[in-house]
């Protein structure tokens, strides 16, 4: 449960960082 809400989370990190370095850069 802890390994798939991590994995999850680092899944939407990496996507909301790549949006966000999109959108300042």
């Amino acid at each position: 449960m802890q390994l798939r809400g991590l994995g999850r989370l680092e899944f939407f990190d990496i996507y909301a960082i790549s949006l966000f370095c999109s959108v300042v850069f």
